[in-house]
């Protein structure tokens, strides 16, 4: 089991989040996942022997919306 937060960009409303969440439960071996519109964060759990984050991130990025890792100093490497 692997937990990451990624930063979410292009996120406008609740609704934004909710998508999110939505299609991220039906990805097969998600977890839990849990998007903060404010914080324009998403923390992710998910069996690494059926998913990767690569595949999480696709299913976000199908969506119009952008997500990148957030390295342990709390920055997303794009920044």
């Amino acid at each position: 089991m692997t937990t990451v937060e990624l930063s979410v960009t292009g996120m406008h409303c609740a609704s934004c989040a909710s998508l999110i969440e939505e299609v991220l439960a039906e990805q097969p071996g998600l977890l839990e996942a849990r998007v903060d519109l404010e914080a324009e964060r998403a923390a992710l759990t998910f069996d690494d022997d059926v998913t990767d984050l690569g595949a999480l991130q696709a299913a976000i990025a199908e969506l119009g919306y952008g997500a990148s890792p957030i390295d342990s100093s709390g920055e997303s490497p794009s920044r």
